[in-house]
């Protein structure tokens, strides 16, 4: 369809918009890493970009480094059996499917606009906009003074909210204090 500008390729991991020399489709040890590392799993038609594909292949060759070396050493060594841990742990980052605003300290997230007066939005006016509008923004995301009152912002910054994006990788920090917010609100009301 004429007009629609290119096709968008995020890389699987890092969402980050991959140029066409950059992305490569994801194989099986790939796939293998993602979902051992990260809990992602990947469709046929996601990408993933040279930065984390090299991350990916430095960390399989260090291991694999580290065994042969450790099986060059004897060869009538035979390591002992591991025994299976039941703890799971959490990986850095999870990718949700929330929708969320794009992530700008130069412009204001609103209305676009640039400027050097622009002020960091509030973590209170981010959870209220998260609460009434069900989208995610950033920390660290700065916005027009106009766009606030008593730090949460006004009922017309919140109609102009934009999604710009339909997921949003957040870290268990932010998860936690998200959810910390849920139960502060939900003991109030």
């Amino acid at each position: 369809m004429p007009g629609s500008g290119p096709k968008y390729y995020p890389c699987v991991l890092c969402n980050k918009r991959t140029k066409p020399h950059e992305r490569r489709s994801i194989n099986k040890s790939v796939a293998k890493y993602l979902k051992k590392n990260f809990l992602i799993t990947y469709k046929q038609e996601d990408k993933i970009c040279n930065t984390c594909r090299h991350k990916y292949y430095v960390q399989e060759t260090r291991q694999s480094s580290v065994v042969q070396h450790i099986l060059s050493d004897d060869e009538d060594y035979a390591p002992p059996a591991k025994r299976r841990s039941t703890v799971l742990s959490s990986p850095p980052s999870v990718s949700l499917s929330i929708p969320s605003t794009s992530k700008s300290h130069s412009y204001c997230f609103i209305c676009k606009k640039p400027g050097p007066k622009l002020i960091v939005v509030p973590s209170q006016a981010r959870f209220s906009a998260f609460l009434k509008k069900e989208v995610i923004i950033p920390a660290g995301c700065r916005c027009c003074p106009g766009h606030l009152t008593e730090d949460n912002f006004t009922e017309d910054a919140i109609s102009k909210i934009n999604c710009t994006n339909d997921n949003v990788i957040l870290n268990r920090s932010s998860i936690m204090d998200l959810l910390k917010e849920v139960k502060i609100h939900s003991l109030t009301k």
